[in-house]
């Protein structure tokens, strides 16, 4: 069994104490994946906590428009044309909907967000365990 195996195997709810909430707005807003977090658990700073696990993205009262990227400095766009991988591409998390995504180690360190119009709440939390190597 591979480790995202295994991790999907063992999903878990939110804890008290691990469910990050940031408000949702037409303007992007990014969540630092490699920033250190302090461990639901045992409260120790854990740098990369959100990642090389799975989280749980959960929109709350609104749709809410994720995609993973390099930096800070873009912005992400809900009527981006298709046709193309554009850099203002984003998926749509409908309202009051989840979504569980294994988050890798990688480049895209941010996890961008942003409402088509109004506002909304983002909330997440990592939802498996990290893998044991």
């Amino acid at each position: 069994m591979s480790n995202i195996e295994a991790q999907a195997a063992g999903v878990f709810p939110p804890f008290e104490g691990g469910i990050y909430v940031a408000s949702a707005s037409t303007t992007t807003a990014f969540v630092d994946l490699h920033a250190a977090v302090s461990d639901p658990f045992t409260k120790a700073s854990i740098p990369k906590y959100l990642t090389d696990r799975y989280l749980s993205i959960q929109a709350d009262g609104g749709d809410i428009y994720v995609a993973l990227t390099v930096g800070t400095g873009g912005s992400l766009s809900p009527a981006a044309a298709g046709g193309n991988f554009g850099a203002t591409n984003c998926i749509k998390i409908p309202q009051d909907q989840r979504l569980d995504l294994w988050i890798p180690v990688s480049p895209l360190r941010y996890l961008g967000f942003v409402t088509a119009n109004g506002t909304a709440t983002l909330r997440l939390w990592a939802s498996s365990t990290k893998p044991t190597v």
